[in-house]
């Protein structure tokens, strides 16, 4: 797991906390021949992720 603003990446397990304790790391969905879903949680609003697939491009503000 890489989240943003954290300068390494690591192994995470259900139940715990990344990117400063904002988000909860919440299941892991296993389903026959595709790669597993990890479910995120921010303020009660859930994000499913699939293993390996590329956080999207975040466009930057003009200064």
């Amino acid at each position: 797991m890489k989240a943003p603003n954290e300068p390494t990446s690591r192994y995470i397990r259900v139940g715990q906390r990344i990117a400063g304790g904002q988000v909860l790391v919440k299941r892991v969905d296993f389903k026959s021949g595709a790669d597993p879903v990890v479910v995120l949680e921010e303020n009660g609003v859930e994000v499913a992720k699939a293993v390996g697939e590329k956080a999207p491009n975040v466009a930057q503000k003009p200064v």
